[in-house]
């Protein structure tokens, strides 16, 4: 069969393939890839293999895919809410919290007054050894300072089990 596809014209092969291609994308598959983050990675790959080639398009997909992923992995947001008419200092840290998200960390609690009254909000899904370490001895220090700190935990790894077990 191999010499009668040859003898299709190219044109007519870039046609199918168009053709094709625009039924297999679907717009309320497109919402749904932007809800969760992942339109990137459909644009990279879809213009990707349009301008140069299917492998080529296929892998530029997949790379940043990876680094998207690995920028989930290892990254937290932390947000730090200042008190409106001196009341009590908001912090909400979700994601990952590991090592790389320590130097924000300490910045962003660094924006805290010594001695005022904080509440975390921790929705993480993993905290690691260095960022458990640096956190509790955060809260350990302000309290000592003679600050107020609760620590709400809604994630599934947190402060309070290990300062308990410990």
């Amino acid at each position: 069969l191999l010499g009668l596809v040859e003898q299709i014209p190219m044109a007519v092969l870039a046609g199918l393939l168009v053709v094709i291609g625009t039924r297999l994308v679907k717009l309320a598959h497109m919402r749904e890839l932007h809800r969760h983050g992942e339109l990137p990675v459909y644009a990279v790959t879809i213009l990707g293999v349009v301008f140069t080639d299917l492998l080529t398009g296929v892998v530029a997909g997949l790379v940043l895919a990876l680094l998207l992923v690995l920028r989930r992995v290892v990254w937290a947001s932390i947000e730090v809410q200042a008190p409106t008419g001196g009341g009590t200092w908001h912090v909400v840290v979700e994601g990952a919290l590991c090592f790389p998200s320590i130097p924000r960390l300490a910045r962003r609690l660094g924006q805290v007054p010594a001695g005022a009254p904080v509440v975390i909000d921790l929705v993480t899904d993993y905290l690691d050894h260095a960022a458990y370490d640096h956190l509790s001895e955060w809260v350990e220090r302000h309290e000592q300072g003679g600050g107020r700190v609760h620590v709400d935990e809604v994630g599934t790894m947190g402060l309070l089990d290990r300062r308990s077990a410990s």
